[in-house]
C-alpha cells in the first residue's frame, strides 16, 4: 500500500493537531489546508477528506456539500466526524459518531479509500 493522502478539515486547531498526530501515526499523509480547504482538495486530490461537522465548526456542512456537488471533487470519499445523527448530515461515504476513538476514525478512512480503489 502506498501512503494515502488525507485532507483534514477542522477549524479548531487543538482538535486538528491531535487528529493529525493520530493519522500520521497510522501511516497516513495528512494535508492540513492553509486557507481554503476546497481549493486544497481541488489542487491536491487527496485519497480522502476528513471533516468534523458540529455546532462549533460553522461552515463544515456547507464545505461537505460543495465537495459532493463539484465534479472536480465529488469522487473523493469524505469521512464526517460528528455529534449530529448521520441522518442530519449531508450523505457521505463515511461517518464516525462522537465520541469516538482514533481507531474508529482510522478504520473508517481505510474502509472508504479501499472501497474507492476497488
Amino acid at each position: 500500500m502506498s501512503t494515502w493522502r488525507v485532507l483534514l478539515v477542522d477549524p479548531v486547531l487543538d482538535d486538528r493537531e491531535i487528529q493529525a498526530l493520530v493519522l500520521r501515526a497510522a501511516g497516513l499523509d495528512v494535508i492540513e489546508p492553509r486557507e481554503n480547504p476546497f481549493k486544497e482538495a481541488v489542487a491536491r486530490r487527496p485519497d480522502a477528506v476528513v471533516v468534523d461537522v458540529s455546532p462549533e465548526r460553522p461552515g463544515a456542512q456547507e464545505f461537505v456539500e460543495t465537495l459532493k456537488q463539484d465534479p472536480r471533487t465529488a469522487s473523493i470519499p469524505v469521512v464526517v466526524i460528528s455529534n449530529y445523527p448521520r441522518t442530519e448530515i449531508v450523505p457521505t461515504e463515511g461517518f464516525v459518531g462522537k465520541p469516538c476513538s482514533p481507531n474508529q476514525i482510522i478504520a473508517e478512512i481505510m474502509r472508504v479509500v479501499t472501497d474507492r480503489k476497488s
